[in-house]
């Protein structure tokens, strides 16, 4: 309801307000939406009690249209008062001037209550075939007269038939997986590779797409930002991908982040593969090597760089052995490195190959 109305103190400057804020044309339409709130008990006390004043002060100007109806529907109420109020509105007292708050504390009995339902003054438009009580809708329009059955038509050459198929066609599903739900997969699959190590299977499928389709590696959301993740988690996958866009400019980003990337297992891994693949360029392994015998420098923990030392000799010396690495590349850096080191045998064994290499040229 209306607030305006609500904030009104009494009944008759309530229904007032109604008047004002509802156009004419479409009082009797706010009169139903009022009538169908108190049928649905969607109202509280007070606006209940406004909202039967309006439907009341309304009959007056259309022969009692609303008032079998709330006859009924206060015949029902749990709130004997607004039995009490239908009652004193009909004896013309001055109802109109009591707030709602004073129309709840209204106190008797409804004698006249039975009298309104049965006069024949009153028009019941609203509900006026239902015999149940409980039932106090919007009206029942049923004509009071019977009609005869309607004749069935036959139909004619002209006109279009239903037709009712005899049967049913089967469903067939298709149980191949298309190519875009199976590249989704795999976009998902290499997601996931980026925060955990995946199973040999999960490897497998991806690293077997990526040979299918090497465009995949473009368009999967990944980029030489998330290289150091996939480094770390999946080394195998990272190596696959680098080899796949080895011949288009992006693999440039894509070595500028294995340079900078921390010195580990997995980097020395990947980049070793990678020079037995394809064809590294002399300026990454370059500054790849030098930065790694620089980490191994600065490391602090002396299992950690011992570790790595061995790992990077190694490393070094595959590289020299499969001619990847000129022995005159680096060569005095290489040299102080494995000298600094000279306790461990790998360390040693690298020293000897560049001699050995220096010798034969």
């Amino acid at each position: 309801m209306d607030s305006q109305i609500l904030k009104e103190k009494t009944l008759d400057a309530a229904f007032q307000t109604f008047l004002k804020i509802v156009p004419k044309t479409t009082t009797f339409q706010a009169a139903y939406e009022l009538l169908a709130w108190l049928q649905d008990d969607s109202l509280t006390v007070h606006e209940r009690t406004i909202a039967i004043y309006i439907l009341l002060e309304i009959s007056k100007q259309s022969e009692n249209a609303f008032l079998s109806t709330i006859a009924e529907l206060t015949d029902l109420s749990p709130y004997p008062w607004e039995k009490l109020l239908l009652q004193d509105w009909l004896r013309s007292r001055e109802v109109g001037r009591m707030a709602p708050s004073d129309v709840v504390k209204l106190t008797g009995e409804a004698k006249e209550l039975d009298h309104i339902k049965r006069s024949r003054a009153v028009r019941p438009l609203v509900n006026g075939g239902s015999k149940d009580k409980s039932n106090s809708v919007l009206g029942r329009y049923e004509p009071e007269f019977l009609r005869p059955i309607p004749e069935f038509v036959e139909i004619s050459s002209s006109e279009t038939k239903w037709l009712s198929p005899m049967t049913v066609p089967e469903i067939l599903w298709d149980e191949h997986e298309s190519e875009s739900s199976i590249y989704e997969n795999i976009r998902d699959l290499l997601r996931i590779s980026l925060q955990s190590k995946l199973s040999p299977e999960q490897t497998s499928t991806v690293i077997a797409a990526l040979e299918q389709e090497p465009k995949l590696v473009l368009k999967s959301g990944l980029s030489h930002k998330n290289l150091s993740d996939l480094v770390n988690k999946n080394p195998a996958i990272a190596i696959e991908m680098i080899v796949r866009i080895a011949n288009s400019s992006k693999v440039q980003d894509y070595f500028g982040e294995l340079v900078q990337m921390p010195l580990s297992l997995n980097s020395l891994e990947v980049v070793n593969k990678l020079a037995m693949i394809i064809e590294l360029p002399l300026e990454f392994l370059h500054l790849f090597i030098s930065n790694c015998m620089n980490s191994c420098k600065m490391i602090r923990d002396k299992y950690t760089q011992t570790r790595l030392v061995r790992l990077l000799c190694v490393f070094i010396n595959s590289l020299l052995k499969n001619k990847l690495l000129g022995a005159q590349d680096l060569l005095v850096e290489i040299q102080h490195f494995s000298q600094e080191f000279t306790s461990m045998k790998e360390a040693q064994a690298l020293y000897k190959s560049l001699r050995s290499m220096n010798n034969n040229e």
